[in-house]
């Protein structure tokens, strides 16, 4: 597993830059290709074994957790270097305060953003890994697949490669340009989205299932419906973002924010206040219900979206 991270981190960094003109190669969805297939043919060929990541899995955690502990103190005792990117959080605090929130906004090392470095490479792609890892397991203890875990793992490889291809409308967010990165959002992405987001997963390799053919189907268009709605209602809003005077947001109503800025209030954002919200609730719901009504812990994932 650390190979592959290693190999990630070598292949390549990308996406835009905010508040500058930093140039970024688009290779993050290239590399979690290449880091996935290494780590599958590493399987095959009997040179790695997925469960002795699962048996380790409670000490990976702890270590990730202690990693991100580590990052977050580097970050906030190094000395902000003089450059547009690392702009100081407006709303700065008391040490701790500081600390979990983070002191500056898109702090760098050299081309790398160290933000997107952890969003990306460590929170997303890391978590793609883990559940390729829970799946492999699987067919090493039983020798195939069941269709719960295929369904879980399958919706949640395609939700990250659907952030991975779209990873240029996020670098607009408030969460990207606005907030300070420290210890709360470090930790989010080494513990929070790696382990505690694959927990469906893990749940169905603990404790095994089977659904029938039509519950799949179902489940397979909730999670269908869901991933249109997210990914339509993402790109109306990032199209507006960055061209408010396209032709095709003519007919539609916006009205003016706190901030200035204009809102959507019709087109998709006319059926309900945030779609894509409503998008991510429902492919949350699609790879948390193949795992029963057996435990009520595997839905505070679910929770946690909501």
């Amino acid at each position: 597993m650390t190979g592959v991270f290693q190999m990630s981190v070598l292949l390549g960094f990308c996406t835009a830059g905010c508040r500058c003109s930093f140039l970024y190669s688009p290779t993050d969805l290239q590399a979690f290709v290449v880091s996935s297939a290494v780590l599958v043919g590493m399987w095959i060929g009997g040179v790695f074994q997925a469960c002795l990541i699962v048996d380790r899995i409670y000490s990976l955690m702890c270590a990730c957790y202690i990693v991100s502990l580590l990052m977050a103190t580097l970050l906030h005792l190094h000395r902000r270097q003089e450059h547009p990117s690392n702009e100081v959080h407006t709303k700065t605090g008391p040490l701790l305060q500081d600390f979990a929130r983070g002191k500056e906004i898109n702090p760098r090392i050299a081309a790398i953003d160290k933000k997107q470095f952890f969003m990306v490479w460590i929170g997303f792609m890391g978590w793609g890994m883990v559940v390729l890892c829970y799946l492999l397991a699987e067919i090493e203890r039983d020798g195939r697949v069941s269709l719960p875990m295929l369904l879980v793992v399958t919706f949640q490889l395609l939700y990250i490669v659907d952030f991975l291809v779209d990873e240029a409308s996020v670098l607009p967010t408030k969460e990207f340009t606005q907030e300070g990165i420290g210890f709360v959002m470090i930790q989010g992405e080494y513990v929070y989205i790696t382990f505690y987001s694959s927990t469906p997963a893990f749940f169905l390799l603990h404790r095994p299932l089977q659904i029938s053919i039509p519950t799949a189907i179902l489940i397979g268009l909730l999670y269908g419906g869901g991933l249109v709605i997210y990914y339509f209602s993402n790109d109306q809003k990032d199209r507006f973002r960055k061209d408010p005077s396209d032709p095709a947001f003519a007919s539609l109503k916006t009205i003016a924010s706190p901030t200035g800025q204009n809102l959507l209030v019709s087109g998709w954002f006319g059926l309900v206040r945030h779609p894509n919200y409503l998008g991510d609730i429902m492919m949350s719901w699609a790879w948390t219900l193949p795992c029963g009504k057996t435990s009520e812990g595997e839905y505070g994932l679910l929770f946690s979206f909501s």
